[in-house]
């Protein structure tokens, strides 16, 4: 699903994946969280459609493959991966769902508190800042 962003947040892990101390298979996106519209859609779903506006903290694309097995010899590890639209059974379910938060927060209803707020542009000084510490609950960029 390709996601026309309007906001980006960055993470204090993001750091850690620039700085290689996390080894991500090239190519990879950091900051991973974004809201914004669905501009396309590839490959098979019937859970959202282009111009619908949508929330994820995992827009780092698919799992690489791993053997199950392996994790059997560590301790308290499993793999579900779950993401919001496994708790959705059809699009119109999503966009009622969707609807009903976009309409809560713009109501204030429900608030949504950021941090800091970084256009796009300054992307660079939202990572120095987030690296020596400078931010404090979510980072967001603005594009």
């Amino acid at each position: 699903m390709l996601i026309k962003a309007e906001a980006i947040g960055v993470n204090f892990i993001d750091t850690y994946f620039r700085a290689g101390l996390y080894q991500q298979p090239l190519p990879f996106v950091v900051d991973s969280e974004v809201c914004g519209t669905v501009a396309g859609i590839g490959g098979r779903t019937d859970r959202v459609r282009v111009g619908d506006r949508v929330a994820t903290s995992d827009a780092v694309g698919p799992v690489p493959p791993v053997d199950p097995q392996r994790l059997n010899a560590a301790v308290s590890v499993y793999l579900p991966r779950r993401m919001r639209t496994h708790f959705n059974r059809t699009y119109d379910e999503f966009a009622w769902r969707s609807s009903e938060l976009f309409d809560a927060i713009l109501s204030g209803d429900v608030s949504v508190t950021t941090g800091t707020k970084y256009s796009l542009s300054d992307a660079a000084d939202a990572h120095r800042d987030l690296e020596a510490r400078k931010t404090h609950g979510s980072t967001v960029l603005i594009p």
